[in-house]
């Protein structure tokens, strides 16, 4: 059986973590997600979300400030029967840095202008950065394109 200052410990670590995810809190100014924080607080980004056709965070900053967070949009976890075009939208103003031939995406990687056309299986990494600096975690998606099916659709066939 835990002891009960153990519970209470963690207990307590949750609330403070949560907290500074909203920018409020023992260790995080008054800013919401992206405000002006005055502790030294933020958000540590090392996980993500996982799951079929879902997508995975990898790295990110840890300190002052909170990271923008970036969606991608249509869902990964649909296989198309014709091309697609995503659109990755960060919550906060910031500038998006994105690939789609799986490698890790740089600052030097193409800049996110507007929707991006898949064709073909691809696997999209992605990442947003404020003008303070403050990067986010990289994305990783795989959209899945049933290719067979747009050639024989294409063909007339069945």
């Amino acid at each position: 059986m835990r002891s009960p200052s153990l519970i209470i410990c963690a207990v307590v670590l949750l609330a403070c973590q949560s907290a500074n995810r909203s920018g409020s809190g023992p260790f995080g100014g008054t800013g919401g997600h992206g405000g002006g924080s005055t502790g030294s607080g933020g958000t540590t980004a090392t996980g993500g979300v996982t799951g079929t056709g879902g997508a995975t965070a990898t790295g990110g900053t840890t300190g002052i400030g909170a990271a923008p967070r970036t969606t991608a949009s249509p869902d990964a976890a649909t296989t198309y029967q014709q091309a697609i075009d995503v659109t990755l939208t960060p919550d906060a103003p910031a500038k998006t840095y994105y690939t789609t031939d799986g490698s890790e995406p740089t600052a030097q990687s193409s800049l996110y202008a507007g929707p991006i056309t898949l064709e073909q299986t691809t696997t999209l990494k992605f990442f947003s950065v404020d003008a303070a600096g403050h990067r986010e975690a990289t994305v990783t998606t795989t959209y899945s394109i049933d290719m067979v099916r747009i050639l024989l659709l294409e063909t007339g066939s069945q």
